[in-house]
């Protein structure tokens, strides 16, 4: 978890998802494109059916990711994962974040995995995360409260990144950008007094995670960043856009 200045910026949209087929309006049939019936992912930015096969989605990842990796995703099952499924999907390198209404959840999976491992850890669907679908909705309209608004145009925002994103990795691209970062009661404070401000920001491997935290940040400092090293997946390419 983070607090930082930031300079108050526009708003982000979500681009047009191949992945994803918008949720009917209430009363609405279910498409007929699916054979039966499915639940919706609700998140912040919108309800969808996710649409296009598991492993095909993860094999787009991993066409275009140069080194072995992991990647963050939303992943959907059939049912709840009970403990032995859960075992497994340790087993095949799934980890499960945060959890999403209708057994859906954030999760870290390893870009190497296979079809069958998808099958068998009961993974109905697997798709790649929106920025709109991690931020408030305020702050994804550009819309930030007065309360944290400060006289020099900069805002405080409360950030937290996902549990297997190690501060020590978000921590050098934040200040790289002209946050403060403080460690204070376990959270990590940082604060940019004079706004972000554009940077090269070089990571030593390939990381989805830093990547996006990068661009976010990078979107909100003024003057050009250059992220090297970056992660190439097609969710990184609907973040840039």
């Amino acid at each position: 978890m983070a607090l930082m200045s930031v300079a108050a910026s526009g708003a982000w949209s979500a681009p047009n998802r191949s992945d994803r087929v918008p949720w009917p309006a209430r009363g609405a049939a279910q498409p007929q494109s699916f054979s039966r019936p499915v639940a919706p992912v609700r998140l912040q930015s919108g309800t969808f059916l996710g649409a296009g096969d598991p492993a095909a989605n993860l094999a787009l990842d991993r066409s275009v990711h140069l080194r072995p990796g992991r990647v963050h995703v939303i992943v959907q099952f059939d049912r709840i994962p009970d403990s032995t499924l859960r075992d497994q999907l340790a087993a095949a390198g799934i980890t499960l974040l945060d959890y999403l209404p209708e057994r859906a959840f954030f999760a870290s999976v390893p870009t190497d995995l296979h079809a069958s491992d998808l099958e068998a850890a009961g993974i109905r669907w697997l798709g790649a995360i929106d920025t709109a679908d991690k931020l408030s909705p305020p702050v994804n309209a550009g819309e930030v409260g007065a309360w944290a608004l400060h006289a020099d145009g900069t805002a405080d925002l409360r950030v937290k990144a996902f549990a297997d994103v190690a501060l020590a990795d978000a921590r050098p691209t934040l200040e790289a950008l002209g946050a403060v970062v403080v460690l204070a009661d376990g959270y990590v404070i940082a604060s940019a007094p004079g706004g972000l401000k554009g940077a090269h920001i070089e990571f030593p491997s390939v990381s989805v995670g830093a990547t996006e935290n990068a661009l976010m940040a990078a979107a909100l400092a003024e003057g050009r960043s250059v992220i090297a090293g970056a992660a190439r997946e097609p969710e990184i390419d609907d973040l840039g856009r």
